[in-house]
């Protein structure tokens, strides 16, 4: 296997584990933070964007004139939109774009009852937005087939740093539980832990650059996360 040529921008603690990720499988070409610009793209295959989400429409527009291959953590970017509008400069340009979708990865043993629950733990100090782009992203891409019905009623909930969201369409009731108040992290998804039996994280990079991935897949779950968010926001 040759390994690919990537770049690296973000310097958090989430950007060091990917970047020890990638060079088991890698060559890692520089780790850029704010000087990205100044950096050298020639001979790069992908660049990963892992950075804050507000950052990363202008660093998407920076790549599209080096007309590299883009890895971006989730969301893209917090507008249904304006995702929109970064997919289709990508189209125009040939350029890939892929969304991270890490729970895709995750061999999990799903099948929907009539009502469903989903709980997630952690510590944080998240509010109601922050609570539905960092964690339930997550689960809402993982529920696409199941939550996409033109019909849906929604009721949120976010008391004592709990959010609580029920949905309700013509087939399934889900309720999605974000407890912040205790340390011990927990995921389950109808009682049944979420086991990362294998690396999920290893797995998905791997993927992406060295085998066959479905781009438009990729590319309708994370859109209709984004679009997902924005009705509950509204609601």
């Amino acid at each position: 296997m040759k390994r690919k040529n990537i770049a690296l921008i973000g310097k958090g603690n989430w950007g060091k584990i990917i970047k020890n990720k990638l060079a088991k499988i890698t060559n890692i070409k520089f780790v850029a933070g704010k000087n990205y610009k100044e950096k050298n793209y020639n001979d790069i295959d992908w660049v990963f964007i892992l950075t804050p989400d507000y950052s990363h429409k202008k660093i998407i527009d920076f790549l599209f004139k080096k007309k590299i291959n883009i890895f971006c953590e989730k969301p893209l970017v917090r507008s249904y939109l304006r995702s929109k509008e970064i997919y289709n400069k990508a189209d125009s340009r040939k350029q890939k774009i892929y969304i991270s979708d890490i729970l895709n990865y995750i061999k999990i043993k799903k099948k929907p009852k009539k009502e469903n629950i989903i709980f997630r733990q952690k510590k944080g100090e998240y509010n109601t937005k922050e609570i539905l782009y960092r964690l339930a992203y997550h689960d809402f891409y993982l529920n696409y087939k199941y939550l996409n019905f033109s019909k849906t009623r929604i009721v949120k909930i976010f008391k004592n740093k709990k959010l609580k969201i029920n949905i309700i369409n013509n087939k399934y009731s889900f309720n999605f539980i974000y407890n912040l108040k205790n340390s011990k992290k927990i995921h389950t998804y109808n009682s049944k832990q979420i086991v990362k039996k294998e690396d999920p994280l290893l797995k998905m990079l791997y993927t992406i650059l060295y085998k066959k991935v479905n781009y438009k897949e990729n590319r309708k779950v994370s859109m209709f996360a984004l679009k997902f968010i924005e009705k509950i926001i509204n609601n």
